[in-house]
């Protein structure tokens, strides 16, 4: 208000949806058997949404088919 400004624009947070996809991903509270590696990746890109403002939304993990 001091500088004149009496109303701003705003924009709803985007909601960025995050899927693990494979059956070798396990939650990385689990100890991976052979094959088997711990979902990680996931973690990291929702800290990076939400650094860049974002909302992360983790979707159920994907299975790979390759029939």
């Amino acid at each position: 208000m001091a500088l004149g400004v009496m109303s701003i624009r705003v924009a709803k947070k985007p909601r960025i949806g995050i899927i693990s996809s494979g059956d070798e991903i396990i939650p990385p509270q689990q100890e991976p058997d052979p094959g088997r590696v711990r979902d990680i990746n996931s973690y990291s890109l929702a800290a990076l949404v939400t650094e860049a403002g974002g909302e992360p939304c983790y979707m159920e993990s994907s299975r790979t088919n390759w029939k």
